[in-house]
């Protein structure tokens, strides 16, 4: 694989939305990387058009610290802001990171490194939560969902049932473009797909291969009084169960009648939630347990399923999302 200072191997692709300072950390680690900074570039995807966000960019580019090129993409959401930096990048590899995640000095030769068969399409790496200051111990269980993964301490090549997190996956760009890019995700604070799942569900599809780049471990920012609080757990859980409920539409075609058979299983199981949680509520004490917060955040998951359900029956809009094969362009 060729590479020059012009074209450089490896395009990191940082999509972001009003978050500056955490913007800030994120480039000045990709600055500082341990890797030719001929032979990679940064792209920074500002997804509603910010000026102190460009201010952020402009700094660290005056620095000499590391060429950095900003784009706007106004359609909100993650997906499209994440297409719009692979059409521009020069690179033969792209990684896409998030706004908040802050990786170590020998990332990106990781990430890079780790393509060592041609077979391989996809690299993706271990993530572990940063927290500001430590949470409410019950919400440690729950850091998967925050975007913690390992899949282990060995290079191996993943199998159908297992999924690199969009923080720190990287692919070939022919690759993405080829198979219809990054499914639908993120909408400000909804999930309208299933993003980075989808597009590695693709991949296996193909019987192509994801590697795993178990070294080295990138960290995902969290704030405490924020992320680490039941209410945003329960955001995160939703959209699992949105993710779970497109997954399924895609796969039945959307068929009414399979999915009117699904929301039969989930309707009384949600149902069920909702007496738990009373039943914990009246019984003083039991309302702010670890029991009660895994019930809360599984009522959570189904309702969000059952309404996406739902519209996938009856709002033209989430039939035209779940219809569509491609989402780069």
């Amino acid at each position: 694989m060729s590479s020059t200072k012009d074209h450089p191997i490896l395009s990191v692709i940082v999509p972001t939305f009003r978050r500056p300072a955490m913007l800030g950390k994120c480039l000045k680690c990709l600055c500082e990387q341990r890797f030719d900074h001929g032979k990679y570039e940064v792209i920074v995807v500002d997804n509603v058009g910010d000026e102190e966000t460009k201010e952020i960019v402009n700094s660290l580019t005056v620095k000499g610290m590391q060429d950095i090129r900003f784009i706007v993409e106004k359609r909100r959401g993650l997906h499209y802001a994440r297409h719009a930096g692979a059409e521009v990048a020069l690179g033969d590899l792209l990684l896409f990171t998030d706004d908040d995640i802050l990786g170590p000095h020998l990332w990106l030769q990781g990430i890079v490194s780790s393509y060592r068969e041609e077979k391989v399409v996809a690299v993706g790496g271990p993530i572990s939560i940063e927290w500001d200051k430590a949470p409410p111990a019950w919400v440690r269980e729950h850091e998967w969902v925050l975007g913690q993964l390992d899949h282990g301490r060995e290079w191996r090549v993943l199998n159908s049932r297992e999924f690199i997190n969009g923080g720190n996956f990287s692919i070939r760009k022919r690759y993405l473009f080829e198979v219809g890019g990054f499914n639908p995700d993120q909408v400000d604070q909804i999930l309208i797909g299933d993003g980075e799942t989808g597009l590695c569900n693709k991949i296996h599809a193909r019987g192509d291969l994801i590697a795993w780049c178990p070294f080295p471990h990138v960290q995902h920012q969290q704030i405490a009084h924020k992320n680490g609080t039941l209410h945003d757990l329960r955001r995160r859980y939703a959209n699992n169960g949105i993710c779970a409920a497109y997954q399924f539409a895609i796969k039945e075609k959307i068929n009414h009648l399979m999915i009117v058979k699904r929301l039969r299983r989930c309707v009384p199981s949600w149902s069920k939630c909702n007496a738990l949680l009373i039943c914990l509520k009246i019984r003083k004490g039991f309302s702010n347990t670890s029991e009660w917060h895994k019930i809360s955040l599984q009522e959570a998951y189904l309702r969000a399923e059952i309404i996406y359900l739902f519209r996938c029956l009856f709002d033209p809009r989430i039939k035209s999302v779940v219809r569509r094969l491609k989402w780069y362009k």
